[in-house]
């Protein structure tokens, strides 16, 4: 029996495709297979149906190949007028390019499959475009279309009973909800997608599910959820040999990982999904996966690797920006085009109607435009002039007011300071300084009475010294700071031995560990101001038998200078008032000690003057420590 050259090859083809669907658990092709099923699709409604079926097999496979079917099945579906397979790909067109992240094409060939598919009444087909536009949506955080749209696909495909499509437009459902922040909402719709699909029994459909459950759960911060879920996706997604799903659980899995701090996991996850999402030319799943390796990479402390995967991630962000733009630079270029060669026309018509009569009149006319063109651009300059000078004149108000204010408040201060902080202890030493007759008190009240005084004329002191010195930096024309080496050990301990009398009443421990060769390059007399402060609050605010630590270190640039004690502390509130001129806040010691609340205010002007940082540590009954950070000499 013969047979002729048409039967023979229709038989090699049955067998071609029969070859193709016994390996469909392969997750793609090699280039030349795919080009050889394109090159032997009849151009008939069964070329079509098995071009547009390998399309949908290959959607989560791998995008480039899927696409490179859907084109041609368009292609032969317009060609022969087979407007459903036309329907078809053009839905399996908007699902590649949404799978490689191409979202400005996913999104045109979306509303060009709704329009063709409603324009022949294919329902299916419309179900299919409402979930591919909702999808797009979805990726742009559009989350009120995208749910509107779901919502569309979902009511058609509950008509038709496609009790598949049916189960995964009620996981797109509860994954919108859940990105509009809407957990509730995202639960109830996920728990009717999982009871509906497990009905079905289909892996692809389940792995889906699972996924969004593990981001629902992952939303509510219930860990242990989110890892069972994730796991339950990735072993359905290989039942299903979805590479697609297989990728983004395993990326989902590396982030869990990377945020519970076991790093190998992560690599070894983010490994497996670089190379799905390579074979499935996703260019925004590859740039996501490379920006968390590098935080991974980072951790470990693989930074060279990490810098490969940073460079990566800038080159993928890059080259999807330049897509997008270059796209839209071509709609343009076409569309301005098309005006240009419309201008030239009308300027070449209009250039042959124009006669030499009319040139005079156009110079006039010309001339008057010009002239009416001087004419605002002069009004337009006197405005300008005018709100500019109005501009600084208000600003040289607000600066007169704003210093006036701050000068008001600077003589409010001191006066403040001088009534409450000043008037007391000296009125006190008036009515006390009678009484020392040695002939009136015994040896021991008069020797207490006396110790008493000096201390308070030593406070008394140190509170006029801070107010003058203050002051003086309040002034304007101050000098500047005459920055030398400063041996911070032998300042540290000058200004301990001043405290010492004050600190031994209150058996309070006093603690130099600064090295020696801590030098800093400061003003000597500023420094000398600060550090004596700030040994005095620390003394004055530590407990009975506490310490006060002194401690230095240094790196190429800085010295950390630290005084640490174990006193009363402050409050976060209490250390924001410090360094305010308006609060005047100040507190009394542990002994009843009183201050001004000036100390600091110096220390923190000096400090700005030496070109170093203060820095306040401090917890209620936990102690306090005070960082000054100087520069190296």
């Amino acid at each position: 029996m013969r047979h002729s050259p048409k039967q023979l090859y229709l038989v090699i083809l049955c067998l071609f495709y029969l070859s193709i669907f016994l390996n469909i658990n392969a997750q793609s092709y090699l280039p030349n297979e795919i080009a050889k099923i394109i090159r032997l699709a009849s151009r008939d409604s069964a070329g079509i149906h098995q071009l547009n079926t390998l399309s949908e097999l290959l959607a989560d496979k791998n995008a480039d190949q899927s696409l490179q079917l859907a084109k041609k099945a368009l292609e032969i579906g317009s060609a022969t007028y087979q407007v459903q397979g036309k329907g078809i790909a053009l839905n399996n067109i908007s699902i590649a390019y949404y799978r490689k992240g191409d979202f400005t094409n996913a999104f045109d060939f979306g509303i060009q499959a709704l329009k063709w598919n409603e324009s022949i009444d294919y329902c299916p087909q419309i179900a299919i475009a409402y979930k591919n536009i909702g999808a797009v949506y979805h990726s742009q955080a559009n989350y009120t279309l995208a749910i509107n749209f779901l919502k569309k696909a979902l009511d058609i495909q509950i008509y038709l009973n496609d009790k598949k499509e049916i189960g995964r437009s009620l996981n797109n459902l509860a994954s919108c909800a859940l990105r509009d922040s809407n957990p509730d909402l995202a639960t109830k719709y996920i728990r009717n997608a999982i009871t509906h699909n497990k009905a079905l029994q289909d892996p692809y459909q389940l792995a889906l599910t699972y996924r969004t459950a593990g981001d629902i759960a992952d939303y509510k911060n219930q860990i242990d959820s989110v890892e069972f879920f994730y796991q339950s996706s990735l072993l359905m997604a290989k039942k299903a040999n979805s590479a697609f799903l297989q990728e983004t659980n395993l990326y989902r899995l590396a982030k869990l990982s990377y945020q519970k701090k076991a790093f190998e996991p992560a690599l070894s996850y983010l490994t497996e999904a670089l190379s799905l999402s390579k074979q499935l030319g996703a260019t925004s799943e590859t740039a996501e996966i490379y920006q968390l390796e590098s935080k991974v990479l980072e951790a470990v402390g693989d930074y060279k690797k990490a810098l490969y995967a940073q460079k990566e991630f800038g080159r993928l962000s890059g080259l999807m920006f330049q897509e997008k733009k270059c796209s839209q630079l071509a709609k343009l270029e076409a569309e301005m085009g098309a005006d240009l060669k419309q201008e030239q026309i009308n300027s070449l018509q209009s250039e042959r109607e124009l006669s030499i009569l009319n040139e005079n009149k156009y110079t006039v006319l010309s001339f008057c435009l010009v002239m009416l063109v001087i004419a605002v651009l002069i009004m337009l300059f006197v405005i300008w002039r005018k709100e500019k000078l109005n501009r600084l004149i208000n600003k040289e108000l607000n600066e007169q007011k704003k210093s006036l204010e701050e000068i008001l408040l600077l003589k409010d201060k001191i006066f403040s300071i001088i009534s409450h902080d000043l008037r007391g202890p000296i009125a006190s030493l008036s009515a006390v300084l009678p009484m020392l007759e040695p002939e009136s008190l015994d040896y021991e009240s008069y020797a207490a009475l006396k110790n008493n005084l000096v201390k308070q004329v030593k406070s008394l002191n140190l509170t006029l010294e801070n107010l003058l010195i203050w002051a003086r930096t309040q002034m304007k024309g101050k000098t500047l700071p005459d920055k030398k080496p400063v041996l911070l050990r032998e300042l540290v301990e000058r200004n301990m031995d001043i405290v010492m009398s004050m600190a031994e009443q209150k058996k309070i421990r006093l603690i130099n560990e600064v090295a020696e060769n801590c030098i800093a390059l400061a003003d000597i007399h500023h420094i000398d101001i600060i550090i004596r402060n700030l040994l005095l609050n620390a003394v004055k605010f530590t407990n009975q038998s506490g310490f006060v630590l002194a401690k230095a270190t240094q790196d190429s640039t800085n010295i950390f200078l630290t005084i640490t004690d174990n006193g009363i502390g402050m409050s976060k509130t209490q250390v924001d008032l410090l360094f305010q001129l308006k609060t005047h806040f100040t507190t009394q010691g542990t002994k009843n000690e009183k201050g001004t609340g000036l100390g600091l205010l110096v220390c923190s002007e000096y400090a700005q003057a030496n070109d170093c940082i203060l820095k306040i540590e401090s917890e209620p009954g936990e102690g306090t420590i005070i960082s000054l950070i100087l520069p190296k000499a």
